[in-house]
C-alpha cells in the first residue's frame, strides 16, 4: 500500500473570468474519476489515469497564508493507494470525470481542469507549502495573483468539486 503527504496551498479560479496567463509549453493530459459516495468536503476516493485508485483525506488544522497578496489554506492531505476499497468503489457506482492538463513551474503547478458534465473549465494553482517563499518571489506565480485574489477560491479537490456540481445543478448521486 502506497502512502503519500502533501501539504499545499491550492485556488481555483473560472476560465471565464480575466485571460489567464498561459503556460509556454503544452501540458501533460490525463484525466482522474472522483467516486460520487466517497467525496466529502475532506476525503476522496479517486481513480489516477485508468486504473490506479487513490484515497485521500485531509488531515490536521487548516491554516490561512498569504503568497504574494493571495491568501491560501494551506492543507496536509495523505494519499493511500490500498489494494482494494473494501465495495466503496464499486465498478457499478457513480464517477465523475476530472479533465487536467498539468504544468509544473519551478515553484508551482498549474492546471487546467474540466468537468464535463457542467461544460465549464477552470484553472488550478498549487504551491507546496514549503515552496511559498520562492512563489511569492516568482515573476510567474506574480502574473497569476490578480486573479487569484479577485476571483480565485482555495481550497482542495474534493470540496471545489463538490461545490462545482451543487452549482451546476447536476445530481450528486443518483
Amino acid at each position: 500500500m502506497m502512502n503519500n503527504e502533501s501539504h499545499e496551498i491550492r485556488w481555483f479560479v473560472p476560465e471565464d473570468g480575466a485571460p489567464a496567463p498561459r503556460p509556454r509549453s503544452s501540458g501533460r493530459r490525463r484525466v482522474d474519476r472522483y467516486h460520487l459516495g466517497s467525496l466529502t468536503p475532506t476525503s476522496a476516493v479517486k481513480a489516477r489515469g485508468t486504473v490506479r485508485l487513490e484515497a485521500k483525506h485531509r488531515v490536521g488544522r487548516v491554516d490561512e497564508i498569504d503568497v504574494n497578496g493571495c491568501l491560501g489554506r494551506a492543507e496536509r492531505w495523505v494519499k493511500k493507494r490500498p489494494p482494494s476499497l473494501d465495495g466503496k468503489a464499486a465498478a457499478g457506482e457513480e464517477w465523475i470525470d476530472v479533465g487536467k492538463e498539468l504544468w509544473r513551474a519551478r515553484c508551482f503547478e498549474v492546471a487546467r481542469i474540466t468537468v464535463p458534465e457542467t461544460d465549464m473549465a477552470w484553472w488550478t494553482i498549487a504551491v507546496r507549502v514549503e515552496d511559498v517563499p520562492r512563489a511569492a518571489a516568482d515573476r510567474r506565480f506574480a502574473e497569476w495573483v490578480p486573479l487569484l485574489a479577485g476571483d480565485g477560491w482555495s481550497g482542495a479537490y474534493p470540496e471545489w468539486l463538490l461545490g462545482v456540481l451543487c452549482r451546476s445543478g447536476e445530481p450528486l448521486l443518483a
